[in-house]
């Protein structure tokens, strides 16, 4: 809802449901590293956050001989 001179009123907005992100950096092989961390997405309907929910991309290389 928006308050205008006029009174209020409701506007829509988008909602995004996919986030895209690219990403580049080199790592030695064998090592692990934490790539990101997500916190819970909030439910759009409700404005509150699941606290339940974390998400943690971990990525291990691993160099693979070519023949």
């Amino acid at each position: 809802m928006v308050n205008t001179p006029s009174g209020r009123t409701e506007v829509e907005q988008p909602v995004f449901i996919v986030e895209d992100v690219a990403t580049q950096f080199a790592m030695q092989s064998g090592t692990t590293v934490l790539v990101a961390v997500f916190d819970a997405i909030s439910d759009q309907a409700k404005q509150e956050k699941v606290s339940e929910n974390i998400i943690l991309v971990l990525m291990t290389t691993c160099v693979v001989p070519v023949n």
